[in-house]
Formats: structure tokens, sequence, C-alpha cells
């Protein structure tokens, strides 16, 4: 189960969905006897904290010593948004990429984002 969150996304509604997947509650599926539970959270640039405050406030709940955390954090190039709907506009803006008269360096500036994956550690007690 994957739990994104974005920066207006409310803390307690994450924690909530987190909680009940490792539970078992909010999952209409039965899990494999030998699957573990796995959830990962995810997010995007700002909302990084915000992931990184879920995970912790979960563990709390859940406990600690029954989760295992493995977090990731990468690094994308978002696709350029074109909102300039003046279509003499673009082909101007073509012909000077073609001719390089801009005199401007393409620039892409990296975003980063955080991947935290909780797996439910099942002790089997004999």
């Amino acid at each position: 189960m994957f739990v994104n969150v974005q920066s207006g996304s409310k803390v307690s509604d994450s924690v909530a969905a987190v909680l009940d997947h490792l539970r078992g509650n909010g999952s209409t599926a039965q899990p494999l006897e030998n699957t573990p539970v796995t959830v990962t959270i995810r997010a995007k640039d700002k909302a990084m904290n915000k992931a990184i405050s879920v995970v912790e406030i979960a563990k709390r709940e859940f406990g600690a010593s029954k989760l295992t955390q493995k977090t990731a954090i990468s690094y994308y190039t978002p696709k350029p948004k074109e909102t300039d709907t003046d279509p003499l506009k673009k082909t101007r803006k073509k012909k000077e990429e073609v001719e390089g008269t801009t005199g401007k360096k393409a620039t892409s500036a990296k975003v980063p984002s955080i991947s935290i994956t909780l797996t439910l550690t099942q002790i089997k007690q004999t």
C-alpha cells in the first residue's frame, strides 16, 4: 500500500491510513500467510518533512520494535509546464531555441523526494 503525503494533506489522516493498514483494518484483500505487511509513505519536495512526521507518529503509536524501516531519498527533474496559450509566442520561442538567440542557459532544478517503507515484523510465538 502507498500513502502519498502532500503539502495540503493532514498528518492525522495519513497516520490513520498507515495504522489502519498495519493493523489490517484498511485492507479489503487478505494478505498471504507468509507475506509481510508493508506500507510505503511517499512525498516530494516541501511535503518531505510532513512524511517524516507521519512515519515517526505511526511508529510511536504502533510500536517501533514491531516495525522495520527502509528510507530512500532521490531526486527527479520535473517536466516543464507549458502555460502560455499564445501560439505565436510558442513559435518564436522554438525559433529562438533552434537559432540559439535566447542567451539563457537551460536550467533544470532537481526536486527531492522521499520514500519510507514500514514493514511489520511478525514474531512467531512458539
